[in-house]
């Protein structure tokens, strides 16, 4: 809250960044692979857990952990701008903190992950992406344009495959979900998704689009139905490959296209 609140004074006082509109995309491009990437490495956690410690989701963990550590924003790119200089800082250390806590899972020496380092994930998980969203805000005056929006498509889908692997893994945390502004149930975002990927498809003639709905209808009801569904490798395998398509449409777009409006 206090990031927003500085990010919006800042906005208002005119301490508008003053790198480059190219510059300021490629930041933001990294931010949203850090943003799918914090939400991967969550939903190794969970599997780790729900497979017992199995080494080959261990790797995983490590491999997203290691592919954050380079989209971390530098003193270098973020040059003089004081503003951004602050929150680069901010995600840089809540990103220690959350790579702790994501290594402080117990199931391969205790045989079970407790409540306390499910509660440390989750905390730090917010806390870095309320550093991220503030970023996000300062570079673009919270206002996206279609590039980010399909990137910011992407890290819901990814967010949805941590949440479910979330309940698959923790049956004794099932209700004790994060909060966050669009009600924290799988099934919201899952409806939220479903009007973004309706608008984009119906805006962008693209392939990969139709290839990401073609997987989304293999899950979508599975996430839906959250509660009473527990097929995490299915979810997170075909979130994957969602995720992945989106981020290469996005990538693809102009950064001055404006927004898609999505009732």
């Amino acid at each position: 809250m206090m990031l927003r609140l500085i990010t919006f004074l800042l906005l208002c006082l005119g301490f508008l960044p003053g790198l480059a509109a190219a510059d300021k995309n490629q930041l933001l491009d990294q931010l949203y692979r850090l943003e799918v990437e914090t939400y991967k490495a969550s939903t190794q956690f969970h599997m780790f857990t729900f497979l017992e410690g199995d080494m080959r989701v261990g790797t995983k963990l490590e491999q997203a952990l290691e592919r954050m550590q380079p989209l971390l924003l530098t003193d270098e790119q973020v040059g003089g701008e004081t503003g951004l200089i602050t929150l680069a800082d901010t995600i840089r250390r809540d990103f220690e903190q959350y790579k702790k806590a994501a290594h402080a899972n117990e199931i391969r020496t205790q045989g079970y992950t407790s409540l306390y380092a499910i509660s440390d994930l989750d905390n730090a998980e917010t806390q870095l992406l309320v550093s991220l969203s503030a970023a996000y805000d300062y570079l673009n005056g919270n206002q996206p344009g279609l590039r980010q929006q399909v990137m910011s498509a992407a890290a819901r889908v990814q967010k949805m495959a941590s949440r479910y692997a979330r309940l698959a893994a923790h049956w004794n945390g099932r209700t004790g979900l994060m909060a966050d502004a669009e009600g924290d149930t799988i099934d919201v975002n899952a409806a939220a998704f479903e009007k973004q990927l309706s608008a984009l498809r119906g805006k962008l003639d693209d392939e990969r689009l139709l290839q990401a709905e073609i997987k989304w209808e293999y899950i979508s009801a599975k996430l839906i139905d959250y509660q009473n569904e527990t097929v995490p490798y299915l979810v997170t395998r075909y979130s994957d490959s969602i995720v992945a398509r989106l981020m290469s449409v996005g990538a693809d777009i102009d950064a001055d296209s404006p927004a898609l409006a999505v009732n």
